[in-house]
């Protein structure tokens, strides 16, 4: 584990030899870990195509001062970010909570 920014990150082993950081923390307010979300919107460059399958296994709240930013830069003022494992891939990915849908 490390500290990133105030964000426990942990480091998961995966099957290629890589790493991935993820942190299992949860944000009030976000979609809880562990439930199921599906991918809602893709960028025609994403990894991830809209409709795939996911779990939710850690979030953090966006500071108020860099949704602005975001805006900028992205053209969205997101207020979670989330680390997901998709379905289709199951090492830990980062994802804006604009693309994806928590399923009932």
């Amino acid at each position: 584990m490390m500290e990133f920014l105030g964000i426990t990150l942990e480091v998961e082993k995966l099957d290629d030899g890589e790493e991935a950081l993820f942190t299992s923390n949860q944000a009030e307010g976000a979609i809880p870990n562990k439930k199921r979300v599906t991918k809602h919107l893709s960028e025609p460059t994403d990894y991830i195509k809209t409709g795939t399958l996911g779990t939710v296994i850690g979030s953090v709240a966006i500071p108020k001062e860099a949704q602005p930013l975001m805006r900028a830069a992205i053209g969205v003022e997101p207020t979670y970010a989330y680390w997901v494992k998709f379905d289709v891939d199951k090492r830990p990915l980062f994802v804006l909570d604009y693309k994806i849908k928590q399923l009932d």
